[in-house]
C-alpha cells in the first residue's frame, strides 16, 4: 500500500524532532564520542531523507523553502559514503 503525502510529511517531522531530542543538551564532542548516539541520529536522518523522496511534487511546491533535493542527497551520502 502506497503511503500518503501526509504520512511522509509526518515521518519527516517526527524523525526530525526525534533527532533533535537525541542531541539536546549534548555537545558536538559528545556526538563524536558516542557511537550509539551517532547511529541513532543517522538513522533518523536516513528516514527523513527517504520520506522526502516520496513526497509528491505538488506537495513539495507548497513548501518551497524546504531544500528537498539536499534532504534527499544527505541520505545517499549516509548510505553510500
Amino acid at each position: 500500500m502506497k503511503r500518503s503525502a501526509i504520512a511522509r510529511l509526518t515521518d519527516i517531522l517526527t524523525m526530525s524532532d526525534a533527532a533533535a531530542d537525541i542531541v539536546a543538551g549534548r555537545t558536538f564532542a559528545d556526538y563524536r564520542m558516542d557511537l550509539v548516539m551517532r547511529l541513532a541520529v543517522e538513522r533518523r536522518v536516513e528516514i527523513v531523507s527517504e520520506a522526502s523522496r516520496h513526497v509528491p511534487p505538488d506537495a513539495k511546491t507548497r513548501f518551497p523553502a524546504v531544500p528537498w533535493s539536499e534532504i534527499a542527497a544527505v541520505g545517499n551520502k549516509l548510505r553510500h559514503e
